[in-house]
């Protein structure tokens, strides 16, 4: 399975200890040494690569042992999430916040109960970044988690307010140099560009309801679905707006040109086909017509041919003046390819090592399996030769 590019937080364990090590270096925590203990450490992939951890254990080690004691709620269960480093390359990107409140939440299932979490930040930058998680501090130098905090956690709401960018883009007035059946799109007013909501939501959303799944945006500026640059075209021939895939409309005038093209083309194909020399009708068991509406076309009897085309015709209809053959096309095995696949994963060059007369063997014992496995002949169309219909039969 390709997990590039996905994002996973789990328990880490002794077969981690690779990567562990790896981001290790780049901080200034040592924790390598303690991950063959149970549901003490976690991490966050990208993809298969760790690019971050953090430890949680009990909150007894904390050095001011006195005011974390003096809290409510204190017990000889209550936790201390430390050690948690993300790799600087994958840093604002949400990866930090998402690792503390995942590894928190399986902290607390693996001891199925929701403990007070503690934590030593050490600066003031720190401790904003747990503030926005729902810490809060009960001394200069620690913060505590409640778990009820990390339930009501909800996304901070900004309003990007970039008013010289944003002034500079309506002071330019677009050129659109347009094609008679091109027009300024009416969604996106010509500029090419629409307010996109990128609802999403969160697992313990408080904000989240059965009729509000999604109830945060993230709104961006993105290119209009509707358009090209901010032009749309119309069909030619019936009016309407085609989509800004597509090249021609598929209208019924279309439909008629494209049906009328593709006769000419068969047509001409046709005109141009050689009659076919008499062996060459006589020996041929199948033909092919697209008048013909059974079996794809193709057909062995004439009478099967004239009792078609009565059946879906009127006596006023042109009829077709030839019908193609057909080459006849049997079941082949080669052996040159059997052997290839079967030797591809040995020894260099084993291929050669196999005589010719080895080969021969097999292509005529595949030739006489093909003849006896009961696969049928097979015909297709030839644009070789055309013979023409005896409709005075």
């Amino acid at each position: 399975m390709n997990n590039k590019g996905k994002t996973t937080i789990r328990s880490l364990n002794e077969s981690d200890i690779t990567e562990v090590k790896k981001v290790e270096k780049e901080s200034f925590f040592e924790v390598s040494d303690m991950i063959d203990s149970p549901d003490y450490e976690y991490g966050i992939f990208v993809g298969n690569s760790l690019v971050g951890f953090c430890t949680i254990g009990g909150a007894d080690v904390i050095d001011d042992i006195e005011a974390v004691a003096a809290y409510p709620g204190f017990n000889g269960d209550s936790l201390l999430l430390s050690d948690v480093f993300v790799l600087p390359e994958h840093r604002a990107k949400g990866y930090g916040s998402s690792l503390v409140r995942e590894a928190i939440k399986m902290k607390w299932a693996s001891e199925k109960k929701n403990e007070l979490v503690f934590i030593e930040p050490w600066d003031d930058e720190v401790k904003r970044f747990y503030d926005k998680l729902g810490f809060s501090s009960i001394t200069d130098d620690i913060m505590v988690l409640k778990p009820s905090a990390l339930k009501s956690i909800k996304p901070k709401t900004e309003t990007v307010s970039a008013p010289e960018y944003i002034q500079d883009l309506i002071n330019v007035n677009l050129k659109k140099d347009l094609y008679d059946n091109e027009e300024i799109c009416s969604y996106c007013h010509g500029t090419g560009l629409i307010i996109r909501d990128n609802e999403y939501g969160l697992s313990d959303a408080p904000n989240k309801s059965y009729t509000n799944l999604f109830p945060y945006k993230h709104q961006s500026l993105s290119f209009c679905p509707h358009c090209n640059n901010g032009v749309v075209r119309r069909c030619k021939f019936c009016g309407q707006i085609m989509s800004r895939t597509a090249f021609v409309h598929d209208c019924e005038q279309q439909d008629k040109i494209r049906q009328a093209e593709r006769e000419q083309k068969l047509k001409d194909l046709m005109d141009n086909a050689q009659v076919a020399p008499k062996e060459v009708e006589d020996s041929c068991e199948c033909f092919y017509s697209e008048y013909y509406s059974w079996n794809e076309g193709y057909f062995t009897d004439w009478d099967e041919f004239f009792d078609d085309w009565h059946e879906n015709h009127n006596e006023e209809d042109d009829k077709p003046e030839y019908v193609w053959t057909t080459e006849r096309v049997d079941m082949h095995i080669d052996a040159d390819d059997i052997i290839a696949n079967a030797t591809e994963n040995l020894y260099e060059d084993a291929m050669d090592d196999i005589s010719e007369e080895k080969c021969k063997e097999l292509q005529n014992m595949l030739d006489k399996w093909c003849d006896t496995c009961g696969v049928r002949e097979t015909y297709v169309k030839s644009n070789k030769y055309k013979v023409k219909i005896p409709w005075e039969m």
